[in-house]
């Protein structure tokens, strides 16, 4: 098969003849002078669709409380699973939620310390994994 699709040409590279001059790679358009910190610059506050980037929300450290919840590792919870059911229950931006430890038998979770008692409950009956949060401070 590999005979009738070649052909007379050789199957070896060896036996081939390369012509790779320097006068081809040469004529390419010649780019010109650009200066990088311009062009970095330009792009620093849009990002790839032309947009203005959106600048950090997120709250600082002591605006935050950690809490405990009853999920971790063997119950092969993951941090998107805790993010997913925190944000979407208590109605709560994603960039809103801490930093997540996920423990063996729990996890750790820093949130707002402005959040409302709905909140608090809506977040402590929710479930992951089949297994409720359980919500408490630490």
């Amino acid at each position: 098969l590999a005979y009738m699709n070649q052909g007379n040409k050789s199957l070896f590279e060896s036996e081939m003849n390369f012509d790779v001059s320097r006068d081809k790679r040469d004529s390419r358009r010649e780019r010109g002078d650009r200066d990088r910190n311009q062009r970095k610059n330009s792009r620093d506050h849009k990002d790839k669709k032309g947009r203005e980037k959106r600048k950090n929300t997120a709250i600082s450290d002591a605006d935050m409380e950690s809490y405990r919840i009853d999920i971790g590792h063997d119950d092969g919870v993951k941090p998107g699973n805790i993010v997913g059911a925190i944000a979407n229950e208590a109605k709560l931006p994603s960039r809103l939620i801490g930093p997540i430890k996920i423990h063996q038998d729990h996890s750790t979770v820093e949130l707002p310390d402005d959040l409302s008692p709905k909140q608090l409950h809506t977040i402590r009956t929710a479930r992951v994994c089949q297994r409720s949060l359980g919500l408490e401070v630490v």
